[in-house]
């Protein structure tokens, strides 16, 4: 899989002794190598994990879901959270 992208940008100062530089020459970023097909929604766990990444094409974000937490109250008038669920 290969990408491609154009960049034109002017660079230009706006004072005394100032110059302007306009660069119409087209900019051609070229990709190469493996798509990344792993997932892209990640559950968080006690253990970790690792997304087989390096030098992977990505073509999304990566999502990583909140760690569940539940809130009660408890017998000493206090609150009790659990980490991860109940």
């Amino acid at each position: 899989m290969e990408r491609y992208s154009v960049v034109y940008f002017t660079l230009r100062f706006e004072e005394e002794n100032a110059f302007d530089l306009t660069m119409d020459e087209n900019i051609i970023l070229s990709y190469s190598g493996d798509p990344y097909t792993g997932a892209y929604n990640v559950k968080p766990d006690f253990y970790g994990t690792t997304l087989e990444t390096e030098s992977k094409f990505m073509t999304d974000d990566v999502t990583v879901e909140p760690i569940e937490v539940a809130r009660v109250s408890n017998t000493s008038g206090g609150t009790t959270v659990y980490i991860g669920g109940v």
